[in-house]
């Protein structure tokens, strides 16, 4: 009986691990998809669009799994997980310069990137930057080359 206890614990573990190495590799080529320079075509905050002008200075720029978000000529750099099994699809983020990690949703469809941030720390359910939702609506274009 200690055997076959010890054995299916074996086998659960092999599993856990096989499940687990099929989402990090998942992860791993989502995260491909999104190599690239990303400008930002247009941002809502709680309500509040951002300017044309603003817009033309934000890019960021994905390399596996570090994230530099560029205003202007001042960078911020941080990195970046997925779960792209989760429906909808989840980032969190983490910044360097402040170690705080944010939450979000996002869409990835060919060379249009929405992303949707929770400024409270709470993950949004839906993709919204209307007033008193507590979220942020960013939508990228890939920079073509």
């Amino acid at each position: 009986m200690i055997r076959l206890c010890g054995v299916l614990f074996a086998v659960t573990a092999a599993l856990t691990v096989a499940a687990d190495d099929k989402k990090d590799d998942a992860a791993k080529e989502e995260l491909k998809k999104m190599e690239g320079t990303w400008l930002l075509v247009s941002g809502e905050d709680n309500g509040q669009m951002m300017p044309a002008e603003m817009l033309k200075t934000i890019k960021a720029v994905i390399k596996g799994d570090k994230l530099s978000i560029y205003f202007g000529d001042k960078a911020f750099e941080g990195t970046l997980t997925v779960d792209p099994s989760k429906k909808p699809k989840t980032m969190d983020t983490v910044m360097t310069a402040d170690k705080k990690t944010g939450v979000a949703i996002y869409e990835l469809d060919g060379d249009n990137f929405t992303i949707c941030v929770g400024n409270k720390g709470e993950r949004p359910k839906e993709f919204t930057g209307k007033k008193d939702s507590g979220c942020s609506l960013y939508v990228y274009k890939r920079e073509k080359k």
